[in-house]
């Protein structure tokens, strides 16, 4: 326990830099970083290439989509990432499968997307950055965080006892309706704040709610999602870089579908009015 809470103390820490650096390219380069580590393990973890040629290309490719959080770039850049890998194909085609390269292609696409969408939000939503990158790391991290105290503590009746023999329907019901009181209660707090500072805001709470409602939703499929994963490979965690947690992976998984969803959700569900 003491491990998880100082591993959530230092990714506190880099949350608050990068909010606090939005709109600098600090922001782009610790996405970049998190992305690449998180390519990284879940290649290496599940043993998807042997081939470390292949590793490095499928590494630089998140690291530049995630760096460049343009999407007028992202379909030429994955069409030759694409055309590439079946090249790689061709030429490592004794020890390398065609499986392979097919989920180190899609992890790595979706990966990189995910971690870009924070960038994204930041050249969106410049001036209130804040608000919008808490509701949406909020959709995933309450939510895990309430379903697993929660589910340890009352838990007792198995959500996906076969994916994930530990979560609980308890847990998965204590995450959704913890996101969203925690996400309102976060909206609420930041509209005084600037208040304070001389500017009012109308905040939708219903559209915050609303959100964060399908966020933890999302969240725990990105889980179930890794979970699949890690139980098919006969692997318990998908890295060791954060102490109780695991790996990047480990700590983002629940983010995969969050992130890029949160994006969409915030242009169709205007959080300010």
């Amino acid at each position: 326990m003491k491990q998880r809470i100082l591993t959530a103390v230092v990714g506190l820490a880099v949350a608050i830099v990068a909010m606090a650096f939005s709109y600098t390219i600090v922001l782009n380069i610790i996405m970049s970083l998190l992305c690449v580590v998180a390519v990284f393990e879940i290649v290496e973890t599940t043993k998807a290439s042997a081939n470390k040629f292949i590793l490095v290309v499928a590494m630089l490719y998140g690291a530049l989509i995630t760096y460049m959080a343009d999407f007028t770039w992202t379909f030429p850049i994955t069409l030759a990432y694409g055309f590439l890998m079946l090249f790689l194909l061709l030429l490592s085609y004794r020890t390398v499968r065609y499986e392979q390269i097919s989920f180190i292609f899609m992890m790595s696409f979706i990966v990189s997307s995910s971690f870009a969408a924070p960038i994204v939000l930041s050249r969106i939503y410049t001036q209130d950055f804040v608000l919008y990158f808490l509701l949406m790391v909020g959709g995933c991290w309450f939510a895990d965080s309430f379903a697993y105290f929660i589910g340890s503590a009352f838990g007792k009746h198995k959500l996906c006892p076969f994916i994930s023999p530990k979560k609980t329907v308890e847990g998965a019901v204590a995450g959704v309706v913890g996101t969203v009181l925690t996400n309102l209660l976060l909206a609420f707090i930041y509209g005084l704040v600037i208040a304070q500072l001389g500017r009012t805001l109308v905040i939708n709470y219903w559209s915050v709610a609303l959100i964060s409602f399908i966020l933890s939703l999302l969240g725990m499929v990105g889980d179930l999602f890794a979970s699949i994963i890690k139980r098919q490979c006969g692997i318990k965690d998908f890295g060791t870089i954060l102490p109780g947690h695991g790996g990047i992976m480990d700590r983002f998984d629940s983010t995969l579908i969050v992130m890029p969803a949160a994006v969409v959700l915030f242009h169709y569900l205007p959080v300010l009015l």
